[in-house]
């Protein structure tokens, strides 16, 4: 039927009910549900081919392994590769923009990526 109003949560491609899900930012994530698993398959694949990177407001806290991991893997490439590959655009206070190297989100990017980063 054209034009026919689907249920909010019904999936439009499939016509089957769907129920949303937050993944909190916390250590402890879940993603048995295969839904999330595909999502999550995707979104590395995406950053796999990706020929350019831009990362605004993850601050890439120590304890969210899944998302270092799924960077790691998906951007590795862009660790030898020129600065423009792969920007990040972080808020800092203006102490830690006055002494970058000190700078504990800087830090960790850097220690994934190299010093090959275009930092804002």
């Amino acid at each position: 039927m054209v034009g026919h109003a689907c249920h909010p949560n019904e999936a439009r491609t499939c016509s089957t009910f769907v129920e949303p899900i937050l993944i909190t930012p916390t250590q402890r994530k879940d993603y048995r549900n295969p839904h999330v698993t595909k999502v999550w398959t995707l979104a590395g694949q995406a950053l796999r081919s990706a020929g350019r990177a831009i990362i605004v407001g993850h601050s890439l806290p120590d304890d969210d392994l899944d998302v270092i991991y799924l960077l790691k893997h998906g951007l590795g490439q862009f660790a030898n590769q020129s600065p423009e590959s792969l920007t990040v655009v972080e808020k800092a206070t203006d102490d830690a923009m006055r002494s970058i190297a000190k700078y504990p989100v800087w830090r960790r990017y850097r220690s994934i990526f190299g010093p090959n980063l275009d930092w804002y």
